[in-house]
């Protein structure tokens, strides 16, 4: 799997286009000159004439080169973004799981409903003018699964 994921990070990297035909033209244009080095050792006219030839034609590709577009193909574009999004899930995954998350949540002052619900709650108990009590609080907060837990367990510690 890791290596499937290295290959296509390097197919994405190795993909520009107009290099590969500026590189493609060189190599052609190299072995033109090599083919009319030959021609000219073994005297043979032709061989040299349709040398040159090629070389000339590489050499124009080589003119119209600074026109072309290198356009990246949408199936590239598209697994682009679909790196871009799982990286963007795996860091907010790691933030979350971190603990980091929450504080950049208290950063950005967001507090969830059902806390607000409860300090509200909390704040009404230590409020002479409010009837809710004690015992009201404590009902609300044992919907919590894990401190339901926490406060079974302190009461059977008190018996």
């Amino acid at each position: 799997m890791e290596v499937r994921g290295l290959f296509l990070c390097l197919l994405m990297a190795g993909c520009n286009s107009v290099q590969k035909i500026a590189v493609t033209s060189n190599a052609i244009r190299a072995e033109a000159k090599d083919l009319i080095d030959h021609g000219i050792a073994i005297g043979d006219p032709v061989v040299v004439d349709k040398a040159a030839k090629i070389d000339s034609l590489a050499a124009g590709v080589h003119a119209v080169l600074p026109n072309v577009d290198n356009k990246v193909p949408e199936w590239m574009s598209l697994l682009q973004w679909g790196f871009i999004a799982i990286i963007a899930v795996v860091v907010v995954i790691v933030l979350w799981q971190t603990g980091i998350g929450s504080a950049i949540k208290a950063l950005l002052g967001w507090i969830p409903r059902k806390t607000r619900d409860e300090a509200r709650l909390a704040a009404s108990v230590l409020s002479e003018e409010k009837p809710e009590n004690v015992r009201e609080w404590i009902a609300v907060k044992r919907s919590d699964p894990e401190w339901n837990r926490a406060f079974e367990q302190a009461q059977k510690d008190l018996k």
